[in-house]
């Protein structure tokens, strides 16, 4: 799995960014791109505002930071190992 991260001090130049990635249409058409988002909220906003630009949005994925921590750590380790924890103990702060 490819991971791209991207940083800003700003919210308008990443949106931009992440607009201009999604003009490229994935390598398969039934892949699905997962997404990590700040808080759950943010799965909202996305979804109008890419249903707005492209019509249609479908095979995209959400998760928050800790989801997708525990995920990727539930692969590593097996789901025994990670099920006790808190997957909403990570947050981004946003100012």
């Amino acid at each position: 799995m490819a991971i791209d991260v991207y940083q800003s001090t700003e919210f308008e130049p990443l949106w931009r960014y992440f607009l201009e990635q999604l003009d490229t249409p994935p390598r398969s058409p039934l892949a699905i791109e997962l997404i990590v988002v700040p808080a759950s909220g943010w799965e909202s906003y996305f979804s109008r505002a890419l249903a707005r630009r492209h019509g249609c949005w479908a095979h995209y994925q959400f998760r928050t930071l800790g989801q997708w921590i525990n995920g990727q750590l539930a692969e590593a380790l097996g789901s025994q190992e990670v099920a006790a924890r808190d997957a909403g103990a990570f947050t981004w702060a946003i100012a």
